[in-house]
């Protein structure tokens, strides 16, 4: 498994970034990074977040995932984070199963799941 804590204000500029270029997004996570990639019928964007591009990011990879999701429902979740006030957002990711978002409150933990894509 693998997990990124990442600041909101970070990980909601990437989705914004990201917004009008495809309908599917992969989130891949490295050991040192996480990459959010969208592709379009002509157009195709990336974005990479690590320590070195100066992000407020920490990645903590078991191994190298990519999990392709359905752009829309990365944005509403990522939405859900200013209802929250959330500062920081934890992306729990594995292979073949359902990527986990955590946003910290302060009572506890606001905690979404969402189902990859599946290739038929």
């Amino acid at each position: 498994m693998s997990q990124v804590l990442i600041s909101m204000v970070s990980f909601v500029d990437c989705i914004k970034i990201l917004k009008d270029v495809g309908e599917d997004i992969i989130i891949s996570v490295s050991e040192k990074e996480m990459s959010l990639t969208c592709t379009g019928g002509s157009l195709d964007a990336c974005v990479k977040l690590s320590e070195q591009t100066g992000a407020q990011i920490i990645c903590k990879a078991g191994s190298t995932v990519d999990l392709a999701f359905k752009f829309k429902y990365i944005e509403l979740l990522s939405k859900s984070a200013h209802l929250a006030r959330a500062e920081e957002v934890l992306l729990q990711l594995d292979n073949e199963k359902p990527l986990s978002l955590v946003f910290e409150l302060g009572l506890g933990s606001l905690n979404f799941y969402l189902a990859p894509l599946i290739e038929e």
